[in-house]
């Protein structure tokens, strides 16, 4: 799955840095081949499947096991290609519509991005991103309540706080968490502020620091843009 915004990759490789520097110095070498050799540096991640402590994890993991595409998420897949479509036919908008209206797919959203099962599937990836791609669409179309839940699962989760886990694990349960951290933070503020403040563990605080020190830098991209353009055209009409 492609990175949704350039500070996804900063939140990652933050994550990363982090937590090779609290392992032994064969950790860290193991572990920096391993951030290489799956492709953090161009924007994408392959990792390995996770297990968890958490009350709210779905599975103990089963390795290497493939898991066919459901029908729940052939649904979030088609979902999301036609949100994407710049003129969707009424037919479309309709089916779109039933689908937000459905509980099934909030679920099986909640376990494509928490189901440690998953993380080996070749579709994860794919899969993983058409989950986020619904549930902000749901935020995004006032369907809002069951999303914003399942959104806040994910923040909460405390899998990627597991130290026994390596490296590769956590940081695909890290990006699904950062990813939502970040969306999150810029159109549910009021609801973020109050998971800020629950952050399971330092794992989950130091992606929440790497979050708010992105779009601290992107507000002051923004501004900077804006202040170059009046500069060089001038100030709107009042």
């Amino acid at each position: 799955m492609k990175l949704r915004w350039a500070g996804s990759l900063f939140v990652i490789a933050g994550l990363s840095l982090w937590c090779l520097q609290r392992r032994s110095p064969t950790s860290v070498v193991e572990g920096s081949a391993l951030l290489h050799a799956e492709g953090v540096v161009s924007s994408q991640a392959h990792f390995e499947g996770v297990k968890s402590d958490s009350p709210s994890s779905l599975a103990a993991p089963v390795l290497n096991q493939p898991v066919a595409v459901s029908e729940m998420s052939q649904s979030l897949l088609a979902y999301v290609e036609i949100q994407r479509k710049p003129f969707p036919s009424p037919e479309e908008k309709l089916l779109q519509e039933n689908r937000l209206q459905q509980q099934e797919l909030y679920v099986h959203a909640r376990k494509l991005l928490l189901d440690v099962q998953r993380l080996q599937d070749p579709r994860y990836e794919e899969e993983q991103g058409a989950a986020i791609d619904f549930l902000r669409s749901a935020v995004e179309q006032d369907r809002s309540g069951q999303a914003i839940h399942v959104i806040s699962e994910v923040i909460l989760d405390r899998q990627v706080e597991d130290e026994q886990l390596s490296m590769a694990n956590r940081e695909r349960l890290a990006q699904s968490k950062a990813e939502l951290m970040y969306y999150a933070a810029a159109h549910l503020p009021d609801q973020f502020s109050q998971w800020a403040a629950q952050m399971p563990g330092p794992v989950s605080q130091k992606i929440l620091e790497n979050v708010r020190i992105q779009q601290a830098q992107n507000i002051e991209i923004s501004n900077q843009e804006v202040a170059s353009h009046h500069a060089r055209w001038g100030s709107p009409a009042q």
